[in-house]
């Protein structure tokens, strides 16, 4: 079974030029990675080329909004320029060949989000999806084509091999959100940025959450407010039989699974 994710995380060096990825793909760089998977979240943990790394990737319950933080330390002894790339294939729909090209992008400078909407949606023409960082943006991209080149793939980006993106948005394009920040750590600094990804059922909205979520305290409100959800959900039913296994997967994990794949994500691979 292969399911490919449209979504990823690329770390460069600005002083190497070496890139990588804070989680195991798409460009792996041999050291071990660290997963762990809860209720609602999932955590990476790398520590590679002198910067301990850490993903965290949770959706708040109660907004059309998935989170990405990105926390890196600096282990050296010297500072370091580390640019952060997030990268998302637009989709806004069933299958991203059959709606790329009626998606329409957008970049508003104020709130430093690239918007991107599909009008011939007959069901969702209106709504418009949104990705933000939580601080300003170094570049950016909404051409796929453009961000892993000619027969490119997201193993090796061609837009990681020179510096910048060409800020490409529009219609026309085969479309992507390809967003670049700086990181300047001193030796032993570290700093968390956020990635905000979601959809507004229009542009006022969309831009409303942007500005929510580009507020660290709110993204810890959420992360904290999943954390309740998801303990009192999967606590209001509790067996007990002879079998300890037997009660860890009754308790929590089969009822989390039947939830979150079968019911609400519709996938149960």
């Amino acid at each position: 079974v292969c399911d490919p994710t449209g979504k990823a995380i690329y770390l460069r060096d600005e002083e190497t030029a070496e890139v990588w990825s804070p989680t195991p793909q798409p460009v792996n760089d041999g050291e071990p990675y660290l997963i762990r998977h809860g209720a609602g979240y999932s955590i990476f943990e790398h520590h590679s080329h002198r910067l301990k790394q850490r993903v965290r990737m949770f959706v708040a319950p109660d907004a059309p909004v998935k989170l990405v933080q990105v926390r890196l330390e600096n282990t050296s002894r010297r500072p370091r320029r580390i640019t952060i790339t997030f990268y998302a294939e637009w989709v806004l729909g069933t299958r991203r060949e059959e709606t790329l090209p009626y998606i329409v992008t957008e970049f508003d400078h104020t709130r430093q989000a690239l918007l991107a909407r599909n009008p011939y949606s007959a069901d969702f023409g209106e709504c418009v999806a949104f990705a933000a960082a939580s601080k300003r943006l170094h570049g950016l991209t909404a051409d796929r084509a453009e961000f892993l080149g000619r027969m490119g793939n997201a193993h090796a980006p061609a837009a990681l091999g020179r510096i910048g993106l060409n800020g490409a948005i529009g219609a026309g394009l085969d479309p992507c959100a390809a967003l670049q920040l700086h990181l300047d750590l001193e030796p032993g600094g570290s700093e968390t940025v956020c990635f905000i990804l979601g959809q507004g059922n229009n542009r006022a909205e969309a831009l409303r959450w942007v500005e929510h979520f580009q507020d660290a305290d709110h993204v810890e409100a959420a992360w904290q407010a999943s954390r309740r959800f998801w303990d009192e959900l999967l606590g209001a039913v509790q067996v007990r039989t002879p079998d300890p296994a037997m009660d860890l997967l009754l308790n929590r994990w089969l009822l989390y699974q039947a939830l979150a794949c079968r019911i609400w994500g519709r996938s149960a691979f």
